[in-house]
């Protein structure tokens, strides 16, 4: 029986590090979303969470995370996979930016069976050098589709 998921992009936050201009704040640009489908396969359905294209960018500061609060519900079905992610960038003005990589995750079908009613908090860390930022991510089974 298919599973009615719930995934929210919570925030992004400044866990550490400074800039190429010795700032504590960071310039983050990318793209954040969630996709459903079977594990290695085409994705069935996709959703972009956070799209920030170059030279266009939110500023995260050490004492203030930038808050998202997006969410959207997806339909899981056995032998699917939930996968959650995706790439940051931190623009610099006197360098070249730094690619925090490609980050994602993913939970299988029985994984999200088998969550807490209340969810599971999920924390992705993006990293360049000595620059660090978390995203934070909730996702909580809704309900059995009947």
């Amino acid at each position: 029986m298919p599973i009615l998921v719930e995934v929210t992009l919570e925030e992004i936050v400044h866990a550490n590090g400074v800039d190429e201009a010795g700032s504590y704040d960071f310039e983050i640009r990318g793209r954040l979303g969630v996709c459903v489908g079977p594990p290695g396969g085409a994705d069935r359905e996709c959703h972009t969470l956070f799209s920030k294209p170059d030279d266009e960018y939110v500023v995260i500061e050490p004492t203030e995370p930038y808050p998202i609060q997006l969410t959207r519900s997806l339909i899981v079905h056995p032998h699917e996979s939930l996968r959650i992610g995706g790439q940051l960038m931190e623009e610099d003005d006197w360098s070249g930016d730094d690619g925090f990589g490609m980050v994602t995750e993913s939970f299988s079908f029985n994984e999200i069976n088998t969550m807490p009613r209340e969810g599971i908090q999920v924390i992705n860390q993006y990293s360049s050098e000595d620059q660090y930022v978390d995203v934070h991510w909730h996702i909580r089974k809704d309900s059995d589709l009947i």
